[in-house]
């Protein structure tokens, strides 16, 4: 990249949820998982070693969470109701999440592996609010990556 090369900073309320095989797409908001990596400490045994050296070790992925207005759809609740069952096998499935700049290009993508619902929660119901009511499925991700 030139130095003088502007780094655009993107907005974060538009993007698109692509699950394998399931329709409903749209979500009020996501947390993205975060990725850790062990650190492993040792020493070599040697006389010149004063220290821990460190080297990388397993990988983990937190959990992705989508949010949505309730809707009549049980598309996700459908599938959530898979691992409920003891179904893992059909339930695992692949995901993209897509940001979009204010054209509505694709600017950043995270793809998710291997992926199924974990917790299935509703927001508390309150006769005396007006806003919407938020389902929430929390999906865990068993591998993730940033291909754009």
């Amino acid at each position: 990249m030139s130095p003088n090369k502007r780094i655009e900073v993107f907005k974060n309320f538009k993007f698109i949820v692509e699950i394998d095989g399931l329709v409903q797409s749209r979500f009020s908001e996501i947390i993205l998982p975060e990725i850790q990596i062990d650190v492993l400490e040792y020493r070599d045994g040697s006389a010149t070693d004063n220290g821990f050296n460190k080297l990388p070790g397993l990988t983990h992925y937190g959990n992705l969470i989508l949010r949505w207005g309730i809707t009549d759809s049980l598309e996700l609740y459908n599938w959530f109701k898979i691992i409920e069952e003891g179904n893992v096998q059909d339930a695992r499935k692949n995901a993209a999440i897509i940001l979009l700049n204010d054209k509505n290009e694709p600017v950043a993508r995270w793809e998710f592996l291997g992926i199924f619902p974990v917790k299935y929660k509703i927001a508390p119901l309150n006769a005396q609010s007006p806003t919407i009511l938020i389902e929430e499925l929390e999906i865990a991700v068993e591998k993730m990556r940033r291909v754009q």
